[in-house]
């Protein structure tokens, strides 16, 4: 099974191909019926453990990534992965942001939102202001100068009015008269301060509408102003989209839907970052994408928020360590990136970004994930992302929660300053440096290994299934097979006994029944001749008799045997079948289906016909009718001889020699029948052993299906765990 590969690309179809050739191996037929059929079996269930192999080779084929180094970043929603992605797309100026920058910043010059747009309309707003409060009070003072400087016109204008009235009052006759063609100094200041009043009046109407018209400029400059700061600060959301931390999340769980690739080229060495959606959102809407990307990816940071391992499940529900050995078993490096969230730059002046409690947290958290992943598990790195990407970070939608928090930043620390102290530079370092040497080897050593897990892991559920399911159930259905056997052959030993016993006791009440009968003759008085005829008739009467006892006690006891027998099969079949339920739907886990076992218990051997034809033989051979013909013989010959001498003794000699010749002749009978009952069963019997041999056959051919069946998985698993060591040899 070595692998012949003109190009590592070649892999998963080389594995693909040795697969097919591994069923074709098991396609030989087994040469017995039961072992065929078990054997038909076994490769249906491999088939579907194998054709999910073929599926996930497929899979790894076309998510497999051969010239670029590709590194993924896997873990907690919220954990901070697109921060770091887009930090580092920032710092390594890859190509996509860098072409988001040029968008952000032109579109910016025309929507006019630049900073410096932003803070010259935002001193027109505030000079507009200005300017109206100045004319407001420009307008206060006027009316207040105005209307003193008409009280005062007033005043002195009533005061003349009175003062010219005193004097016309007091006026001669003569004055009177001159005053008719002459009026008075006063009358004419009066008349002046009038025209004052009222030339005062014109004035300020016209200042004060010129003042108006003044603030009513005002005010439109201003609300100019405004609503052009207020369009500016509408359009700011059309900066979102192309702005620094585009890609980052929200706060919202599942803000990242999809997995996106992002390549890099640093030191002439080109790479990509995967950004993978989180592993603790609403995970069955992203599971695909998730999986994707940790197939394609050659090593992995497990990103999270927590200097804690990662948690476990409970019955029922997958924890996050559960998880990450399901998504990652089959990377081949893998390391822990821990984001320690900070917002304030107060608590980057502290030595190390963790306190001890939290390194000894991590140092827990490392112990755990190689426990879980083993030798392919590196280390912990730690960082900050949020500051790194604020000191990274060159166009941020201005005002927004972002430019705010850089701002907060900047005032503390260099951008220099925040990229060092938040561990990012170390970690650019290990990425653009340290990962990607000797990336070459490490792209066929990943997905070399890969097609290794998916092989193993097929090899895994073929040993699983053997544990949980085939081999408990052998063990069982052999237990229940032997005390089936253990309980057969004590009905048919008991079979033999039964009829031994009571084949006995019919031929013993057989002879004292015929002693019974012709003693009564003999006491009687009886010549030889009617002897011979009555111990004759005695004789033959007492064997139809038995013959009857024969048959019905044959009946009775091959009745007995065939219950009996018919019992101990219909509950081993009814014990085989409640395994057969209980290891019959065995899920095996990472299959796609459950695993129904299917075992026929008679095997084409129809047990029901076996025991009738144990019945059949019995009936046939054990016939007692035939007996009687023998014995009858024997029974004149002794009399004849009895008769040739019998006249030469008395009345008791002959009755002596008539008892005499009734225990010899019933002893040769019953010897007779004995003989030829045991010539009958001994002739029977070899039969009857070979179709009881052929009942436990029977009954044992589940125990042999299931054989069959172990035999097949056992050489399919060897198979791919050796395909599995041949492939990770491959690699090196």
């Amino acid at each position: 099974m070595s692998l012949d590969l003109p190009n590592p690309k070649d892999i998963f179809s080389a594995v693909s191909k040795q697969i097919k050739g591994l069923i074709s191996s098991l396609n030989h037929p087994a040469g017995d019926a039961a072992l065929e059929k078990a054997r038909e079996e076994g490769v249906g269930q491999l088939n579907v453990m194998l054709d999910q192999l073929q599926t996930n080779l497929a899979e790894l084929d076309g998510n497999a990534e051969w010239q670029t180094f590709t590194i993924a970043l896997y873990g907690e929603t919220n954990a901070g992965k697109s921060t770091v992605i887009e930090t580092l797309r920032i710092l390594l100026n890859e190509k996509g942001k860098l072409q988001q920058q040029q968008d952000f910043k032109e579109l910016q010059a025309k929507l006019g939102i630049t900073p410096a747009d932003l803070a010259q309309l935002s001193v027109a707003v505030t000079q507009a202001t200005q300017i109206i409060t100045q004319l407001e009070q420009e307008h206060l003072t006027l009316q207040q100068e105005a209307g003193n400087k008409q009280a005062g016109l007033l005043a002195q204008r009533d005061k003349l009015a009175r003062t010219v009235a005193e004097l016309k009052q007091q006026a001669s006759l003569w004055q009177k008269f001159v005053q008719l063609f002459s009026k008075l100094s006063e009358e004419k200041e009066h008349a002046q301060l009038t025209a004052a009043v009222g030339a005062h009046q014109a004035e300020q109407a016209q200042a004060l509408a010129q003042l108006q018209k003044r603030q009513a400029d005002a005010r439109q400059q201003a609300d100019a102003t405004v609503h052009a700061e207020k369009r500016a600060h509408e359009s700011m959301g059309q900066l979102a989209a192309t702005a620094d931390g585009a890609i980052i999340g929200d706060g919202r769980a599942d803000f990242t839907r999809t997995t996106q690739r992002y390549d890099f080229v640093a030191h002439g060495q080109q790479f990509a970052l995967l950004d993978v959606p989180g592993i603790e959102g609403h995970e069955s809407a992203v599971i695909n994408s998730i999986l994707s990307a940790v197939k394609t990816a050659h090593a992995v940071f497990y990103v999270t928020s927590k200097a804690a391992p990662p948690q476990q499940g409970d019955a029922g529900n997958k924890g996050t360590l559960e998880k990450i050995q399901e998504h990652l078993n089959a990377q081949t490096e893998v390391w822990t990136l821990f984001n320690k969230r900070l917002t304030n730059p107060v608590a980057l002046q502290k030595a190390s970004l963790v306190s001890d409690d939290e390194q000894g947290s991590l140092d827990d958290l490392d112990k755990k994930m190689f426990e879980y992943l083993g030798k392919n598990y590196a280390r912990t790195v730690t960082l900050s992302a949020q500051p790194a990407f604020l000191a990274a970070a060159s166009c941020l939608v201005p005002e927004s929660p972002h430019a705010k928090s850089q701002a907060k930043f900047l005032s503390d620390y260099s951008r220099a300053q925040l990229l060092e102290k938040s561990g990012v530079r170390a970690f650019q370092q290990l990425l653009t440096v340290e990962m990607v040497r000797d990336y070459r080897q490490k792209i066929i050593r990943s997905n070399f290994n890969k097609a290794s897990q998916v092989v193993r892991q097929a090899g895994a559920k073929v040993d699983e299934l053997l544990r949980s399911s085939f081999r408990p159930l052998r063990v069982k259905l052999n237990k229940d097979a032997d005390q089936a056997e253990q309980q057969l052959e004590l009905a048919f030993n008991g079979l033999r006994s039964q009829l031994d016993a009571r084949c006995e006791d019919v031929i013993s009440n057989f002879s004292s029944e015929v002693r019974r009968t012709t003693d009564s003759e003999i006491k009687d008085g009886i010549d030889n001749d009617d002897f011979r005829d009555m111990l004759e008739m005695s004789i033959r009467d007492g064997q139809e008799k038995l013959v009857l006892q024969f048959s019905s006690l044959l009946q009775e006891e091959v009745a007995r045997f065939q219950d009996e027998t018919r019992e101990v099969i219909e509950r081993f079949h009814e014990f085989a079948q409640e395994l057969f339920d209980a290891y019959g739907n065995v899920q095996i886990k990472g299959a796609d289906r459950k695993f129904r076992l299917k075992v026929d218990i008679d095997n084409g051997i129809k047990v029901a016909g076996l025991i009738g034809a144990v019945v059949g033989i019995a009936l046939t051979f054990w016939n007692p009718a035939g007996w009687a013909i023998v014995a009858v013989g024997a029974v004149t010959a002794l009399v004849s001889v009895a008769k040739s001498v019998a006249g030469f003794f008395s009345k008791d000699y002959k009755m002596a020699q008539q008892r005499k010749a009734v225990s010899e002749n019933l002893s040769k009978v019953v010897r007779k029948l004995r003989q030829s009952l045991d010539e009958s069963l001994g002739e029977a019997w070899p039969q009857l052993e070979e179709k009881m041999s052929a009942l436990k056959s029977a009954v044992r051919q589940p125990v042999k299906q299931v054989d069959g069946i172990i035999l097949v998985l056992s050489e399919s698993e060897i198979k791919l765990k050796t395909m599995s060591h041949n492939i990770e040899k491959a690699s090196t």
